[in-house]
C-alpha cells in the first residue's frame, strides 16, 4: 500500500504545475479529515504515513487528554460520529481509548501521542485541546499537559515540535517550557492587539476571518500566519492568493501541487 502511495506522491510531484503560490503547506490532521477524499481517518498513523507519501513535510495533529492524563489524537469534541464509542476523550482511560475503532476502519484505532512515528516529517504542529467538553468545557490544568509533550519532543529530535493554543494566557507557560507556540486567533484585530508582545511565534486564523489586505499588513509587520479551514482545491487557491506563510488544509494533495515550496 505504501509503495502505491509513494508512487502517487511522485506522480503529483511530476504533474504540470500552474498558478503556483509561494506558500508552505501543513496537512490538517496529517492528511485531512475528509474521509471521502483520503483513504484513512485523520489523526492516525496511517494518515501521517499517507501525508508523507504525498510529499508533505509539515503536518498538524489534534490532541486531547484522556481521563488519566495521556494525550490522544482526535479532532472532534464527541467520539460518536467517527468511532465505535460515544462521549468524549476525557471520559476514558488511555487503555480504553486504544481499543476504540474508527467507523468503517475496524483495523484502525485511536492513537496515543507517545506512539506516533514521525520519520520524514520536518515539523509537527500539535493543536492542544485544553478542555473536556463532557464536563462543561472545564479547563485543564497546564501543568498536567506538559510532561508528555516534553517527552514527545525529546523522542523526536529530528522533528520540530510546535504547539497551537487558543488560550493566550498559556503562551508564556509553553514558551518557558521550551516550545515554539502559535496562537489561534479569532480575528485580524485580535492579532493586531497581541503581535507586538513577541510571545507567539505566529498566528493561526480561519480563511473566512481575514482578507488579503489584512494578511499583507500583518506580513509587513513580520507577523507569521497560518490560514486554515480549507477543504477543497478552490479553498486552497482562495487562501493562497492572500499570501500567508502557510496554509493548513484538508485538501492536501492539491495544496502541494499549488505550492512552489514543493517543486
Amino acid at each position: 500500500m505504501l509503495i502505491a502511495l509513494t508512487l502517487f506522491g511522485l506522480f503529483l510531484s511530476c504533474e504540470k504545475r500552474v498558478n503556483q503560490f509561494d506558500v508552505d503547506v501543513i496537512g490538517h490532521a496529517a492528511s485531512g479529515l475528509d474521509v471521502d477524499r483520503v483513504p484513512f481517518p485523520g489523526n492516525t498513523q496511517q494518515s501521517i504515513d499517507y501525508a508523507r507519501a504525498l510529499g508533505a513535510k509539515k503536518i498538524e495533529l489534534d490532541i486531547q487528554l484522556s481521563s488519566d492524563n495521556h494525550w490522544v489524537l482526535f479532532h472532534n469534541d464527541q467520539l460518536d460520529l467517527h468511532t465505535s464509542k460515544s462521549g468524549c476523550i476525557g471520559q476514558y482511560t488511555l487503555n480504553d481509548l486504544q481499543h476504540i475503532e474508527y467507523v468503517g476502519h475496524p483495523n484502525i484505532k485511536l492513537l496515543a501521542l507517545k506512539d506516533v512515528q514521525l520519520s520524514g516529517i520536518e515539523k509537527v504542529y500539535l493543536d492542544l485541546r485544553h478542555y473536556n467538553p463532557c464536563t462543561g468545557f472545564s479547563l485543564i490544568e497546564p501543568t498536567v499537559m506538559i510532561p508528555e509533550l516534553l517527552e514527545f519532543k525529546t523522542n523526536h529530535p529530528n522533528t520540530t515540535v510546535v504547539l497551537i493554543t487558543t488560550r493566550w494566557a498559556l503562551v508564556p507557560f509553553f514558551n518557558t517550557n521550551g516550545f515554539q507556540v502559535w496562537y489561534e486567533s479569532v480575528s485580524y484585530e485580535n492579532i493586531l492587539n497581541l503581535y507586538s508582545s513577541n510571545m507567539a511565534a505566529g498566528f493561526v486564523i480561519r480563511n473566512k476571518s481575514i482578507n488579503k489586505e489584512q494578511v499583507i499588513d500583518l506580513k509587513s509587520k513580520n507577523v507569521e500566519l497560518i490560514i486554515y479551514d480549507l477543504k477543497s482545491y478552490e479553498g486552497n487557491v482562495d487562501a493562497m492568493k492572500k499570501s500567508p506563510n502557510f496554509v493548513m488544509t484538508d485538501a492536501l494533495a492539491s495544496a502541494l501541487i499549488l505550492s512552489k515550496k514543493y517543486e
